[in-house]
């Protein structure tokens, strides 16, 4: 498995996992780690001149991979093998394939790596036990779906919408549904299969006169 596909699995595993709360960063880079290990890959880690993990630096990069594939992984079930070890099941390309994941790939170079005048890279023993207990009570019943669900769901959004909006004569409360659904875009996950490259005569018009579009 390549390291950018391991960054969508860390991804994918990181929301189901923790939803929409205030993850600790270097809670994503343990998980990657970890999948890397489990996947032999020997990440060796280092703390950089530019005053960074260069394990963070990585894995941020090989997200940045993603921008140009298109849904690399999806489909993915966490099933329990015991309390130690569990069996992540997903699709890449179509094709089912497993990894398996234990305790131990969160291995302890993560709390002793440290740096004078910093905190420890990723995480310390307790923060490691939460997040794996974490995967296991979520196993069998996480099923994540791929990132084009959420373009689906925009979509099931629009229709309503888009009939409320022609009926209102209020500028600053159709500004305001625009504002929100423009936020809603912005959020998407890029992805090349998703976008068709063109652009409403509405938008270019725009663009000419405010110059300030960013999708």
């Amino acid at each position: 498995m390549k390291k950018y596909q391991l960054a969508e699995l860390t991804s994918i595993l990181e929301t189901r996992l923790f939803g929409n709360e205030n993850v600790t960063p270097s809670w994503k880079v343990a998980i990657y780690y970890a999948l890397n290990l489990s996947a032999g890959n020997n990440l060796v880690i280092q703390w950089t001149k530019h005053k960074q993990w260069n394990i963070d630096h990585q894995y941020r990069g090989q997200k940045s991979v993603l921008k140009n594939k298109d849904n690399v992984v999806t489909e993915v079930e966490i099933k329990k093998i015991n309390n130690d070890s569990i069996k992540i099941i997903y699709k890449i390309y179509g094709e089912q394939a497993c990894i398996n994941l234990e305790r131990q790939h969160f291995d302890s170079v993560l709390w002793r790596k440290k740096v004078k005048g910093y905190n420890s890279l990723l995480v310390n023993k307790t923060e490691r036990d939460w997040i794996f207990d974490e995967f296991l009570l979520q196993s069998n019943v996480i099923k994540t779906t791929s990132r084009s669900e959420k373009y689906e769901a925009l979509s099931k959004l629009l229709m309503p919408i888009r009939r409320v909006y022609r009926k209102l004569n209020i500028d600053i409360q159709k500004r305001y549904i625009e504002t929100v659904i423009g936020a809603a875009i912005f959020y998407l996950p890029q992805s090349r299969q998703n976008f068709s490259g063109f652009a409403s005569i509405g938008a270019i018009k725009q663009y000419l006169t405010k110059g300030n579009l960013v999708k």
